[in-house]
């Protein structure tokens, strides 16, 4: 095991994976300075502590997608399952 001693780029408060879906899906998180967050086609603005939150429709699917991208280290997709 080795330690990477590098700090997280992003922070995925919720939905939290593995909980039922009721509704509306409240999406929370963070990121450092220069990322982006998307669900879908929808951008979820960043505030100035650069902290994101939006609330989306459930998705067709069996999983949100949580779309986070930086011009330097790529795009990532974080993805959110309800309990079945």
């Amino acid at each position: 095991i080795d330690f990477d001693q590098t700090a997280p780029q992003v922070y995925i408060e919720s939905p939290i994976n593995g909980v039922p879906w009721q509704g509306d899906i409240d999406v929370r998180g963070a990121v450092l300075p220069g990322w982006s967050a998307a669900v879908g086609a929808i951008a979820i603005p960043i505030d100035n502590q650069r902290r994101f939150r939006a609330t989306v429709g459930i998705p067709g699917g069996n999983a949100l997608a949580i779309r986070l991208s930086h011009p330097q280290r790529g795009v990532h997709y974080y993805l959110r399952r309800p309990s079945r």
